[in-house]
């Protein structure tokens, strides 16, 4: 509220702005704005899916600086990330909740030739996965030296165990090891292609397993 000048006097609404006289003296107040209800159904359930799949990739983990790493800058790769979760893997709603189709989650995006023969076994009682596959360089744009990058990731626990780099696409087969805490639970194994610039394959579940 603002008291009045001498020239400028006035009584009632003008736009949005009230003029009365109090006292003997003339004051002016702004009219109160009114404002769209914040929590309409819809924006609810846009901010609750937007909270579930922010904390799924926190929980999968920064894999995108990696996967995405040609959508630079790292905000761009957050953002194409979350993009595949939000419009493809991430299905439900708040109300009865939400589910992920784990085939639909893209660890990595990009156009790099994969191998088509990629097998795995789990290996139980050593708390491994051994990969196999046909060496298909100079198909396309693979090449011998493209490496394979390993995702196993653990939604009971909420955590995955990243493997960057672990053998060339020449090598034709590798092992890696996951923690002996995820006895019993559910794990879901993601790989993919990356060459020397950073460019990658398309993630594919090869497939998911419950560790011993």
């Amino acid at each position: 509220m603002a008291k009045t000048n001498e020239l400028f006097k006035f009584h009632g609404k003008l736009d949005n702005v009230v003029g009365f006289k109090q006292r003997g003296k003339h004051y002016y107040r702004m009219v109160g704005c009114s404002h769209s209800d914040p929590n309409t159904p819809a924006q609810q359930e846009h901010r609750a899916k937007f909270t579930y799949v922010t904390q799924l990739i926190h929980k999968i983990g920064a894999v995108y600086k990696t996967g995405y790493a040609l959508f630079n800058p790292e905000k761009s790769q957050r953002s194409h990330f979350f993009s595949n979760l939000w419009s493809e893997a991430v299905t439900g709603n708040m109300n009865d909740g939400y589910t992920v189709d784990y085939e639909k989650v893209k660890i990595a995006r990009g156009l790099l030739l994969p191998t088509y023969s990629m097998t795995c076994s789990v290996l139980g009682a050593q708390h491994k996965c051994s990969y196999s596959w046909t060496d298909n360089s100079g198909q396309g744009d693979a090449e011998a030296t493209d490496k394979i990058c390993i995702n196993l990731y653990n939604p009971t626990k909420g955590v995955s165990m990243m493997f960057e780099d672990v053998a060339t696409r020449a090598a034709e087969a590798c092992q890696v090891q996951y923690s002996t805490a995820w006895a019993g639970d559910t794990v879901y194994n993601y790989i993919f292609w990356k060459k020397a610039d950073g460019s990658c394959s398309d993630s594919i579940l090869v497939n998911f397993f419950v560790a011993e």
